[in-house]
């Protein structure tokens, strides 16, 4: 499979949320109030609504924290 690196939006009757991905990894998500690997979950159980991707650069991504905070390896060096 792909790895793909971008930012992925959900939108759903409940709200909406966001998912910043780095080859595939996710390095930060926000779902409504959710953030984390909170969020990522809700994402992941939603079975309707809306989503668009954005492919984008490494540069070009919102700031993250870092993988550390959501119990992601880390697979890359910055």
């Amino acid at each position: 499979s792909r790895r793909v690196t971008g930012v992925l939006t959900v939108f759903d009757a409940s709200g909406s949320g966001m998912a910043v991905l780095h080859d595939g990894i996710c390095q930060e998500a926000v779902f409504g109030k959710q953030r984390d690997r909170e969020a990522l979950d809700g994402i992941v159980r939603l079975r309707r609504g809306v989503y668009r991707f954005r492919p984008s650069d490494v540069a070009s991504l919102p700031p993250t924290r870092g993988t550390e905070d959501y119990g992601y390896d880390d697979d890359y060096d910055d």
